[in-house]
């Protein structure tokens, strides 16, 4: 069974510092967890772990309790996140099991060295020197996954060149398209798109990469998304539409305003009920996040 705990503490949205441990990896998920099982629970993670205890404590309190298997949403959430479900602020940090008797060619180990270290001219030699871009390292994840994961983006768009899959899930359930979106990396979530990554993809708590670029205040990848066609109506399996996911887990801060301002345009409904029965006027009022309510009220009002 793979171990989990929540880590609660205030990391920036974007790139987070490593595990203590090399084999653990956050998970960019709201849900906080307590434990999970690979085969019944898919996962997917924030980018590269970051946390916020506020994330962790706002979907804790407004998270369903149980599913109707009688295990707790948090729980069966610490499965996935491919795409987001939730991919942001709260995330748990999973210590994953790892494969020992991987073997890689000596480019495949090349690569996956450079894209640690962030060496470009490395990643290209060992992409000369035939380094498998589909081969999965101990934890199975793949190059692409890693270079994302790491925020390597001229990496990552070398390895989307080669014909890196941007659908390749990891043992968390995610994948880089939808990691790049929780990263914002939106030259890398372009290249994914242009490059087959399944725009609808969903991770564990059925948030899409629109979702997840907009509980990360991700402005410039919550508009790319609206122009691919991704619908801000969509709910999640937690019962929050992208809105709902920016006034939870967001602020008062210009990119999150600007991703509210990008969702109320492409015609999110603010006043839309979650199961709690709250709308995103409602919990940006909770929260206090008073510039952002003032938007959302103004455009109620029209």
């Amino acid at each position: 069974m793979v171990a989990v705990a929540t880590l609660i503490g205030v990391v920036s949205t974007g790139c987070s510092s490593p595990s203590s441990s090399p084999t653990a990896e956050a998970s960019f998920s709201q849900a906080p967890s307590t434990s999970a099982t690979p085969s019944s629970t898919p996962s997917a993670g924030r980018a590269n772990g970051s946390a916020s205890g506020q994330g962790a404590a706002a979907t804790a309190s407004r998270m369903p309790t149980a599913s109707p298997s009688g295990t707790s949403d948090a729980a069966q959430s610490i499965g996935p996140l491919a795409s987001g479900g939730s991919v942001a602020k709260s995330d748990s940090l999973v210590v994953e099991p790892t494969s020992p008797s991987v073997k890689l060619s000596p480019a495949t180990e090349q690569l996956f060295t450079a894209i640690k270290t962030g060496d470009t001219a490395k990643a290209s030699q060992a992409l000369k020197n035939k380094a498998d871009i589909g081969a999965l390292d101990a934890s199975g994840r793949s190059a692409l996954m890693r270079a994302v994961i790491h925020k390597r983006e001229d990496i990552a768009l070398k390895l989307l060149g080669a014909g890196a899959d941007p659908n390749t899930s990891d043992p968390m359930g995610d994948t880089p398209y939808l990691r790049s979106s929780a990263n914002g990396m939106t030259a890398v979530l372009s290249a994914c798109l242009k490059h087959g990554a399944d725009i609808k993809a969903t991770n564990r708590l059925g948030s899409d990469a629109l979702m997840v670029a907009s509980e990360n205040g991700h402005p410039a990848a919550v508009k790319l998304l609206l122009q691919h066609g991704l619908s801000v109506s969509r709910v999640n399996d937690l019962g929050w539409t992208a809105l709902h996911e920016a006034a939870v887990l967001g602020g008062n801060s210009s990119r999150y305003l600007s991703v509210v301002k990008l969702l109320l345009e492409g015609g999110a409904d603010p006043q839309l009920l979650d199961p709690t029965g709250k709308s995103a006027v409602d919990i940006a009022a909770e929260r206090g996040h008073s510039r952002m309510l003032a938007i959302l009220r103004d455009y109620t009002a029209r």
